[in-house]
């Protein structure tokens, strides 16, 4: 499932909460680095776009430092 949203991701970036449910999920499961890596994929993607970083930052702020 979460190879499934990564995947999807890839395809489609354009999705924040797709992004933070990814970051979570890999959080979830132990994944520590992953959900680093999808952090940084995602707030790298959306620099443009402060408001939405702000909004991944908020949301994933427990699973990420």
């Amino acid at each position: 499932m979460v190879a499934g949203l990564a995947a999807k991701l890839e395809e489609n970036p354009e999705n924040p909460d797709g992004w933070v449910m990814l970051i979570r999920s890999y959080s979830h499961l132990g994944e520590a680095e992953k959900a680093k890596a999808a952090f940084d994929k995602a707030t790298s993607h959306f620099a443009s776009n402060p408001m939405v970083v702000a909004q991944i930052k908020r949301s994933v702020a427990e699973f990420v430092q």
